[in-house]
């Protein structure tokens, strides 16, 4: 199911979107922690292999 985030601005060259909590948890997941991105013509979102 797709989700709508915003694109949030962080500092002069970079941006940022949120992940849900949802998925945050259900994956384990905390601040600080890496995801891995499959970049193509579209971004995929992986938790990293534990």
């Amino acid at each position: 199911m797709p989700i709508k985030r915003k694109i949030v601005k962080v500092g002069r060259t970079s941006y940022s979107i949120t992940l849900p909590k949802d998925w945050v948890e259900l994956n384990d997941l905390k601040e600080g922690d890496f995801v891995l991105l499959e970049v193509n013509e579209v971004i995929i979102v992986k938790p990293p292999k534990r």
